[in-house]
């Protein structure tokens, strides 16, 4: 039963949120915390297989960090992509999700390809 509950629970946050606001790059780090979706250009995809849980970096927006956002997808995740993520190089894309900080700088953590569109 308590099995059930936590997918209950992990549903609810995934899905239940309902609709994204939509957001500039340069309102990013005013919405820390909130469930939105952001459009950009992808300037940077680095995978780093020497960190633990060899996470993909994709940087999206320009050279001013007031403008830019990072997207996490932990190795785990990858494989529920139907493409490699290197293919969102130079396209713009919109990512849904709940912008976090890590160190200073803005991030959305992707687990697979329905937070991730073309823009």
């Amino acid at each position: 039963m308590k099995h059930v509950l936590s997918i209950v629970a992990l549903l609810f946050v995934c899905f239940g949120r309902g609709q994204a606001q939509k957001i500039s790059l340069t309102e990013v780090n005013g919405y820390i915390g909130k469930y939105v979706t952001i459009c950009g250009l992808v300037t940077g995809v680095i995978q780093d297989t020497r960190s633990t849980g060899s996470p993909t970096f994709i940087d999206i927006g320009n050279a001013d960090r007031r403008e830019q956002l990072t997207v996490l997808i932990w190795k785990e995740d990858q494989g529920n992509f139907s493409y490699p993520l290197r293919e969102l190089m130079g396209g713009r894309i919109c990512i849904t999700g709940i912008i976090m900080q890590y160190r200073g700088r803005p991030e959305i953590v992707v687990k697979g390809p329905g937070q991730i569109s073309k823009d």
